[in-house]
């Protein structure tokens, strides 16, 4: 097909000033490219690499006084917590444990007491077992030979101490047997060796 009405003049470099005809495949668009502009390079934010927290050391609670018997104190709420999770004795170190109960509810309503079991002693059967023995502040005596020690029911305000000399090593459980306090009341007392 023929453009008769195209005319190209060609100003650059063409000796010939005469108009040329030409047709559709003749003419080609010429594209100037122009030369790609380099965007500047985005710097990515440096990725800060996470502190490495230490590792906490765990402070065990415990004090030992003049004559090497090991002391320490737990606390149990209205809250339902022992502040205690976790201590550490010597095997065969007398031990002092005071139990202190930090809230302000009665023994009736929010006792507390600490019962430390020995190693195979099932958990479920002997709380089963202290529901039962509400008259004996919720610890049940057919179940004492599972036992390490065990303290008395105490209500908001009141502390009571017991004593006993710490087993072999090993990890050993201890919980408060009051209703279903045990749930979130327990913690480990573990015993080096000497």
């Amino acid at each position: 097909m023929l453009i008769s009405s195209l005319i190209l003049l060609t100003a650059c470099g063409d000796s010939d000033p005469q108009p040329k005809e030409t047709t559709a495949q003749t003419v080609k668009e010429v594209k100037k490219e122009e030369p790609k502009k380099e965007e500047p390079k985005k710097e990515e934010p440096k990725k800060e690499e996470p502190k490495k927290e230490e590792p906490k050391k765990e402070v065990n609670p415990v004090t030992v006084n003049a004559a090497g018997e090991a002391e320490i104190t737990i606390e149990g709420s209205d809250a339902m917590q022992y502040n205690i999770k976790k201590f550490s004795v010597t095997a065969g170190q007398k031990v002092k444990l005071t139990l202190k109960h930090s809230g302000s509810l009665p023994k009736a309503s929010m006792g507390h007491n600490i019962v430390i079991l020995k190693p195979g002693a099932d958990m479920a059967q002997f709380v089963v077992a202290a529901q039962k023995a509400a008259d004996n502040d919720y610890f049940p005596k057919e179940k004492a030979d599972q036992t390490i020690a065990h303290s008395k029911l105490i209500g908001g305000g009141e502390s009571v101490t017991i004593e006993f000399v710490a087993p072999e090593p090993g990890t050993y459980k201890y919980i408060c047997s009051f209703a279903s306090h045990y749930y979130m009341m327990q913690g480990d007392m573990v015993v080096t060796a000497k």
